[in-house]
C-alpha cells in the first residue's frame, strides 16, 4: 500500500464546507472550474482528486497515484494551489515547444488555446510589474508583498485582468528567482 505523506492544510481550505471532488463549484456569485495543483518535491503536479473536505488529495507522479494526508505535520513539504478560474493573455506562439507539446498530448488543438490558467502563487507580468497571485481577504489578488500606507498593496485579480494584459511567467515555488524580482 502507498504511504500517505502529510503536509499542512492551507488556512483558506479549513473554512470550506463544500465536499469537492472536481468539476464546477457553484456559488451565488460565480460558476467556475474548481481545481488545484500541488508543489511536491520541487515540481508542480495536478491534483486528481480531493477527499474528506480537503483532508486528503491524490496526484499522479511518474505514472503512480500518490495520496497525501493534508492534516498534521509531515516529513515531505507539499503546497496546495487553487485555480483562480481565469486565464492569462499568452498567445500560442509565446508558448515554449514543451508547453505546446503537452497541450497537444492532452488531446487539444492549437485553435482551442485561450491562455495559461492562473493559479494561486503564480508569478505574473502586469502593467510593467512582476507580481504574485495570492488569496487575500477572501478573493484572489495580485500583490507586491509590500506595505503602502500601513496596508498590504494588492489589487483584485478579476478587475486587473480586465484592465490590462496579464501573463503568467512562472510560480514562486519553481521560480524563486522571479519571486525575488516582485516590484
Amino acid at each position: 500500500m502507498e504511504k500517505i505523506h502529510e503536509c499542512k492544510t492551507p488556512k483558506w481550505a479549513k473554512d470550506i464546507k463544500i465536499p469537492i471532488t472536481g468539476g464546477l463549484l457553484s456559488t451565488s456569485k460565480i460558476d467556475r472550474e474548481y481545481k488545484f495543483k500541488v508543489y511536491y518535491l520541487g515540481k508542480i503536479y495536478d491534483v486528481l482528486a480531493i477527499y474528506d473536505n480537503f483532508k486528503r488529495i491524490d496526484i499522479k507522479k511518474d505514472g503512480d497515484i500518490i495520496g497525501f494526508n493534508l492534516e498534521g505535520e509531515g516529513k515531505y513539504k507539499c503546497i496546495l494551489m487553487q485555480y483562480t478560474g481565469l486565464k492569462d493573455n499568452t498567445n500560442w506562439e509565446e508558448l515554449t515547444k514543451k508547453e505546446q507539446k503537452k497541450w497537444k498530448e492532452d488531446g487539444k488543438t492549437k485553435e482551442e488555446w485561450d491562455g495559461k490558467e492562473i493559479y494561486e502563487d503564480d508569478i505574473i507580468s502586469y502593467e510593467g510589474h512582476i507580481l504574485c497571485v495570492y488569496f487575500y481577504l477572501g478573493h484572489f489578488t495580485i500583490t507586491k508583498f509590500k506595505w503602502e500606507n500601513e496596508k498590504l498593496w494588492h489589487e483584485d485579480l478579476w478587475k486587473a485582468i480586465n484592465k490590462a494584459p496579464v501573463k503568467v511567467i512562472g510560480n514562486k515555488w519553481e521560480n524563486p528567482n522571479l519571486f525575488n524580482k516582485i516590484t
